[in-house]
Order: C-alpha cells, then sequence, then structure tokens
C-alpha cells in the first residue's frame, strides 16, 4: 500500500516529464495506460478488491478519495463499480458504517456515491463527507454538529 501512495504522488511528476515530449496521440495512450495501472493499485488492499480506507472504533471506514491515489480522470462508472466492490468487502467484514471525503476535483464521485446511498453529512472548504449506514438497525450516524 505504501509503494501505492508513493505512486501516486509520484505520478503527476511522470507525466509532465514524460507527456510533455510526446503527440497527443501518445499522450493519451499514456494516460490510459497509467489510469489502467493506478486502478489495478487501488484494487489491490489485503488481496481484496476496493478502496483502502481507515477503520475507526466504532466499525466504521473513512475513505479519504484525496489520498487513495484515484485517477484524476475516474469516471462516474469506474468510481461506481470500485465502490461498489469495496461496500461488498466492507459488509462481508460487518463493517457498521462508510464514510467518504470527496475532494473538489473529484465531485463526480459524488453522485456516483449518492446511486448507492450515499447521503451528505458535511461540506467544508474543498471537501464533502459522505456518510453511509451499512448496519441491519436503525442508522446510530451522528448528526453534523
Amino acid at each position: 500500500m505504501a509503494g501505492c501512495v508513493f505512486l501516486s504522488r509520484l505520478s503527476p511528476l511522470i507525466r509532465g516529464r514524460v507527456c510533455c515530449k510526446v503527440s497527443s496521440c501518445a499522450q493519451t495512450r499514456v494516460r490510459r495506460l497509467w489510469c489502467a495501472f493506478s486502478c489495478s493499485q487501488l484494487l489491490r488492499v489485503g488481496g481484496n478488491s476496493g478502496l483502502a480506507g481507515k477503520v475507526d472504533r466504532f466499525g466504521g471506514v473513512t475513505v479519504d478519495l484525496a489520498e487513495v491515489g484515484l485517477p484524476a480522470d475516474i469516471s462516474e462508472d469506474a468510481f461506481s463499480r470500485l465502490l461498489r466492490d469495496s461496500l461488498s468487502q466492507w459488509k462481508a467484514e460487518g463493517r457498521m458504517a462508510v464514510w467518504l471525503r470527496v475532494p473538489m476535483p473529484l465531485s463526480r464521485c459524488a453522485a456516483a456515491a449518492s446511486s448507492h446511498g450515499f447521503t451528505f453529512h458535511h461540506a467544508r472548504g474543498e471537501h464533502a463527507m459522505l456518510a453511509l449506514w451499512l448496519g441491519e438497525s436503525e442508522s446510530r450516524l451522528p448528526g453534523f454538529a
């Protein structure tokens, strides 16, 4: 996972140095290859497919989309599939809730998340926080104060 984070931080440098010296056709191919590589790195979470998140003391998972290394141009459909796989994994693990921190540049991911039942919890500055209760009982997620 640390390697994935390192690569995601390094990717803008690589793309800037490699892509600025090649034709637009080659740039498109490099971009597609890079996106495929980035998505394959995201799918390697403990041997399972899904988004990387931090488990909290209440049995929930918090995912910061700014930190998981999503490609900047990920489509809603690709994110929706990735989120669907993650939700299946978290339900199987018995997680109670999912918190999704969505930065402004990836705001299109909020629409995909809403199709899976996520709702807005709050928004601050450059991000929105979405929440989804996975438990069988009534939601115990706190309201925004």
